[in-house]
């Protein structure tokens, strides 16, 4: 289950990333947040190799709020 997720989430990324000409992309929230080490290398793999020359230079990377984005999310709408 983790991989087909993996793989979507991937698949998604990758269409940002060639759409958007993306350079870094910050994942976060507490379900990521507290298996990076696991998700990470897994969605890197999923985007590296297709269409090099779009992926290559973009990075995915741990949100730097860790797993309070969804609170500070939630507090935006709010506001």
């Amino acid at each position: 289950i983790i991989d087909a997720i993996c793989e979507d989430m991937g698949r998604a990324l990758y269409n940002l990333i060639v759409t958007l000409d993306l350079e870094r992309i910050s994942l976060g929230g507490s379900v990521f947040w507290h298996h990076r080490e696991y998700l990470l290398p897994k969605l890197q793999a999923y985007i590296q190799g297709k269409l090099p020359a779009l992926t290559d230079g973009c990075e995915l990377v741990p949100a730097g709020l860790g797993d309070k984005v969804g609170d500070w999310g939630a507090l935006a709408l709010v506001a």
